[in-house]
């Protein structure tokens, strides 16, 4: 069986978190429509494309360095989400909630670079697929998890 980049939990949040937000700004006043919905739906996009174009590269360098841009466009997705609340667009449960999961999807993204930062640089080019998808998902849960304990 091959795996891709659709085998990654951190990838699987941030297409939930995509469609979540998809939705969610097809209520906002239509005038944000050109500003702060589109920033959010860019955003929320940019999160999953780099997460796939990362899995795709050979080099871990390179998947690092996209995972770290696709964090950063999570913190800009949750800039965005506290603007659309600070503006009364949604409602304070609908606010926490979509926090809660982006903050839970920077954790994921933050254990998958630490798996990557620790395994050898040529290691995850040898290893079984599936034991690698396995290895990232595992991480990227943890770190999630500790952060909502230390959260």
């Amino acid at each position: 069986m091959k795996y891709s980049f659709e085998d990654l939990e951190v990838w699987k949040k941030s297409r939930e978190i995509r469609n979540v937000i998809f939705k969610m700004v097809k209520l906002f006043p239509k005038i944000e429509s050109q500003r702060l919905s589109d920033k959010m739906i860019r955003s929320s996009r940019a999160i999953g494309d780099m997460i796939a174009q990362g899995f795709g590269k050979v080099k871990s360098k390179e998947n690092i360095k996209l995972c770290q841009q696709s964090r950063g466009e999570a913190m800009e997705l949750l800039n965005h989400l506290i603007t659309a609340h600070d503006c009364n667009y949604i409602e304070e449960f609908t606010f926490n909630k979509n926090r809660e999961e982006i903050t839970s999807c920077i954790g994921m993204i933050n254990g998958y670079v630490k798996y990557l930062r620790e395994s050898a640089p040529d290691q995850t080019n040898n290893i079984d697929e599936a034991q690698l998808v396995r290895e990232i998902n595992r991480s990227s849960l943890e770190a999630a998890e500790s952060r909502k304990v230390a959260g």
